[in-house]
């Protein structure tokens, strides 16, 4: 069958180069239809080992940097699959920052890999990909040759959902987690402080403004809340859910919203000047860099904040070295008033956004199809998240903790779990687990992935997780994709209503600028386009609620 690699709209791009003719090979300037391709075989009902009984030989396109090993064909998980497949897998690494200039110009040369993982998003989308004749339709390939990724794909809705395409393409083999993802990321304060001030663990807005204020005038400190304006709380949306909306899009019931223009946010803002002009916020927030942060709250200088999980063991080691009794607690999501619900938290879709492709020039797409299917095996489950058993990781008795539905039924059900090795969790050459994994198991990919397969987890950090997750997160949007078009005329638009979002937020919140313009804010958001871009998301949600 014929392949078309719209060349010119990639190098436009990448490139700002003229329009150019397809390449060589077996191309054309024809689009590939969309229909099933017709491979004429009956369909597998299970993988079978080894995939080839002749070994072959796949390259692998995968962005990886590490100063443990230089290559991925170094990873014992990967060395195990080629034993267990007779495949042989040629990685290509990307240089470390140099992704999507070297991912663009690999579409473009013609020479294609027979894999490519975890790549940056193709211009246009995939669906653009399978009409560019660059990866391959997989919807009648998985249907015959991938059983496991097939059943996994149907576990409920939502995962069908976001392994599929608004035009009904299955384009990819995804990283599927088979449970929501506990929180990792919302507020946490020195529970130390509470027990020594006799103070109960705050849920609401008023109750964190008495908790902010007894830390400001018995503690003294310097920022009773550090409130970064980045990632931690644009992943959380905490205190902002409280008034009902989000610091961006949201989904209530259906109907997209963006928060900054909702008269929540105007709630929202108000609360937060005043807290401001009480001295409760960190004055320097609106420009407080992350190891000035670090410094201010370990130090004892702050009392609260907004983090993810991992900041937990670096500030307790920091703080403890001035305190012995420093100590953390994450805070529940607060609501408005007492026994509220809240709406928005931060979580994570079933598939996460990384990817296995099988590209349309692959002369082994039957043999490719079918190495990637095999990580959605119990069996591939525990080589990708684990390593290999008696080096990485043993099987021990007892059902897995917070982390069981994030197994396969077999091994959940089955009496025992996964626990690494010292090799693992107690390098002797002194690496931490963050370091040494690269070696032994792949933290993210295409497979079945449990999201809490790494070192021991510290009751600050699992009890973290269960109080941000308590929260509700149906306001949250699902991940929606714009087409090509929508995403042209959204870009521009975002940019600038974000940037103006950003600046007048500040402004509102130290003063700079009344609340009462807070109408004439919103209108200028609106000349800016910004219904235009809810227009768009409205659409793609729904798009995805009818795949």
């Amino acid at each position: 069958m014929k392949k078309s690699k719209l060349i010119s709209g990639i190098l436009s791009i990448f490139l700002s180069t003229t329009l150019l003719a397809g390449c060589g090979g077996n191309k054309s300037n024809e689009k590939v239809s969309n229909d099933p391709v017709d491979v004429n075989v009956t369909a597998d009902t299970e993988l079978k080992l080894p995939i080839s009984e002749e070994k072959i030989t796949l390259k692998v396109w995968m962005p990886f940097s590490s100063t443990i090993i230089q290559n991925l064909s170094e990873n014992l998980a990967f060395q195990e699959m080629e034993k267990r497949t007779n495949i042989k897998i040629e990685f290509i690494h990307p240089a470390a920052g140099q992704e999507n200039e070297q991912f663009n110009l690999m579409i473009a040369s013609d020479e294609l890999p027979d894999i490519i993982i975890n790549a940056p998003t193709y211009p246009g989308g995939p669906d653009k990909a399978i009409d560019d004749g660059v990866y391959l339709r997989l919807n009648d390939y998985i249907d015959k040759y991938a059983p496991e990724y097939n059943a996994i794909r149907k576990t409920n809705k939502d995962i069908e959902r976001q392994t599929i395409s608004d035009s009904g393409n299955i384009w990819s083999f995804a990283c599927v987690q088979l449970d929501k993802e506990p929180s990792w990321s919302g507020a946490f304060l020195r529970s130390d402080w509470l027990k020594e001030l006799n103070l109960e663990m705050p849920t609401t807005i008023d109750e964190w403004h008495n908790v902010l204020t007894e830390f400001k005038n018995k503690k003294n400190v310097e920022a009773p809340l550090l409130l970064p304006v980045d990632w931690r709380w644009a992943s959380n949306d905490t205190f902002v859910g409280a008034f009902g909306v989000s610091n961006s899009f949201f989904n209530e019931n259906g109907t997209v919203k963006y928060g900054p223009i909702e008269p929540g946010y105007k709630d929202f803002l108000t609360t937060m000047n005043q807290w401001y002009s009480e001295g409760l916020l960190d004055k320097d927030f609106a420009t407080r860099d992350n190891k000035s942060r670090d410094a201010l709250f370990s130090s004892g200088k702050a009392g609260a904040g907004i983090e993810g999980y991992g900041a937990f063991g670096p500030y307790l080691a920091s703080g403890k070295t001035s305190d012995p009794n420093f100590a953390l607690a994450a805070a529940p999501m607060p609501s408005l008033n007492k026994g509220e619900d809240v709406h928005l938290r931060q979580t994570n879709p079933y598939v996460r956004d990384y990817y296995g492709v099988v590209t349309a020039d692959s002369k082994y797409a039957e043999e490719a199809v079918k190495w990637l299917d095999y990580a959605y095996t119990e069996e591939g489950f525990l080589l990708y998240c684990y390593g290999v058993e008696g080096v990485s990781y043993n099987m021990v008795d007892g059902e897995p903790g917070i982390d069981k539905n994030f197994f396969p039924e077999g091994i959940k059900n089955s009496g025992k779990h996964p626990e690494f090795t010292d090799a693992l969790t107690n390098d002797p050459t002194g690496l931490d687990f963050w370091d040494i994994y690269q070696k032994y198991k792949v933290h993210v990919g295409p497979f079945i992935r449990n999201p809490l397969s790494y070192g021991e987890l510290s009751d600050e950090i699992l009890n973290s997780m269960e109080t941000w997750g308590a929260s509700k997160d149906d306001y949250v949007m699902p991940p929606v994709t714009l087409s090509a078009d929508e995403n042209k005329a959204a870009a521009p638009i975002m940019s600038e209503v974000q940037t103006y979002q950003k600046e007048m937020m500040y402004k509102f919140i130290m003063g700079l600028e009344p609340i009462s313009k807070f109408d004439e804010y919103v209108e200028q958001l609106k000349a800016l386009g910004v219904e235009e871009a809810i227009g768009y998301k409205q659409n793609a949600l729904e798009r995805y609620n009818a795949r």
